[in-house]
This record gives C-alpha cells, structure tokens and sequence, in this order.
C-alpha cells in the first residue's frame, strides 16, 4: 500500500464545519486507490490470526470439540469475515470515503464516534 496524496480539494470556510472535515477524512481519488489482492489478503490474515481467536480456539478444545471440528470452525468463519469485510469495503472503495465518514451515514456526526470507538478498542484488544 503506498501512501499517494490524490485527495479531493474542498474548502472548508466555515469554523463549524472544521470538525466535520480533515485530510484524513477526505475522499481519496481513484488514482490514489493503490489495494491490490495482495493488501487484500494482508488484513484478513490479519483479522484471522489473532489472540482473540486463539483464546477461541483454547476454549473449543476445553469445550472438547476435535481438531476436525475446530478447523471447521475456523473455516467457516474466515470465510464469513472475508465476505463481512468485503462488503464493508465495498462502499469507501466505490466512493474513496473512509469508515468514519460512512459510519455518519447510520449514526450522524456525534454518533460516529462509537463505532469509532469500538474499532480502536478491538484493534488495542
């Protein structure tokens, strides 16, 4: 992934409008959308591979599920994060608009802050 800085040039006037829109918030280009499969797969592996899963896992087996089921397990939900995150996608990539600015869409301005928040607590976690 590399960093391009094709954002889109909106004036922002307005003081009370300061809050509403920063470079981090603006829409990127299409030019500037630089994700191949590659970054992709990147961050479902990443979302996969975590301690959250791992203590998961720990707890099937104390539930004393095998190993068949467990990988089963597993499998069926790596395939269900991927189609989660894809449609998750889907929208900021069609648009260049990154979550906080879609999470206003369902919450409004104030409320997109707890999405927000709960993304950062599980990316801390």
């Amino acid at each position: 992934m590399t960093a391009v800085d094709e954002r889109s040039s909106v004036e922002t006037s307005n003081a009370a409008s300061s809050g509403l829109y920063t470079y981090d918030l603006a829409p990127t280009k299409k030019e500037g959308r630089r994700w191949g499969a590659y970054n992709v797969f990147t961050l479902w592996a990443n979302d996969v591979h975590s301690l959250g899963n791992y203590a998961f896992a720990i707890g099937l087996f104390a539930l004393g599920l095998n190993v068949w089921g467990i990988l089963a397990a597993f499998a069926l939900a790596s395939v269900l994060l991927f189609l989660l995150l894809t449609l998750s996608g889907f929208m900021g990539h069609k648009t260049g608009v990154p979550f906080p600015v879609m999470s206003r869409i369902a919450f409004g301005v104030k409320g997109a802050k707890i999405p927000a928040g709960v993304r950062g607590a599980v990316a801390i976690a």
